[in-house]
């Protein structure tokens, strides 16, 4: 699905500039800007969030993941009949998008903080002052609330590899095998529910090549000029 449309609705951007670079060019200009990094587990959601933040200052800048809302146990998930933690379901959305909007409202929030070794809705808390760009990452669709949108994707294969070397390290799950399987549906929930949405990102990495695309968008394209421009 992701090639198609890559050939259809994007392009690949010249390799020497960065994705910093890129979205200092692209985000509108606004009091506080929003960015959403999408993509499955393993795409590098959270390698880029980090370098985000670093190339945007954390004066500057704050980072939201969405696993911090996580609102049920993996027991509890079942027990309400949600399969997967790419459901927005699983997560504290009314919470999250208060904190946003206090956020962008220039209020200091109190956001949970996940323990990723329970898997189970945070008990702690941090304060997170409000900055002029907000970067929120995680494996669910946030095109409603971003002002730009990063869409990160990779072969299942690699993926799966990342997504195993990675949660292994954690030990979030004893069992290899169980881990191997529990990735496989994982990825099925994946392109269920995540995967469609990377029509509405305005960018879209291949974090295997790093090949960057930019979305061909007429009007956007013609913003984006003027404001280079204008610079």
């Amino acid at each position: 699905m992701i090639e198609k449309l890559l050939n259809k609705h994007y392009r690949p951007i010249d390799k020497e500039i960065t994705i910093g670079q890129l979205l200092k060019q692209l985000l509108p200009q606004k009091e506080v800007v929003v960015m959403g990094i999408e993509g499955a587990g393993g795409s590098g959601k959270t390698i880029l969030g980090k370098k985000l933040l670093e190339e945007f200052s954390p004066q500057n800048a704050a980072l939201i993941l969405l696993d911090d809302y996580v609102c049920f146990s993996s027991e509890e998930m079942k027990d309400k009949g949600i399969l997967t933690r790419y459901d927005w379901r699983s997560r504290n959305r009314k919470k999250f998008l208060e904190d946003i909007a206090s956020l962008k409202q220039g209020h200091t929030i109190q956001k949970p903080i996940q323990d990723y070794s329970k898997e189970a809705p945070a008990e702690e808390t941090e304060t997170v002052e409000p900055k002029p760009y907000i970067i929120v990452e995680g494996n669910l669709d946030v095109s409603d609330i971003a002002d730009i949108t990063v869409f990160l994707f990779a072969p299942d294969e690699i993926l799966a590899e990342r997504r195993f070397l990675r949660d292994r390290q954690k030990q979030i799950h004893a069992d290899e095998t169980k881990l191997k399987s529990y990735i496989v549906q994982s990825l099925k929930y994946y392109h269920q529910f995540l995967e469609p949405a990377a029509e509405h990102a305005q960018i879209i990495i291949d974090t295997v090549s790093g090949t960057i695309y930019e979305k061909r968008n007429v009007d956007f394209l013609k913003r984006v000029f003027f404001d280079i421009m204008k610079s």
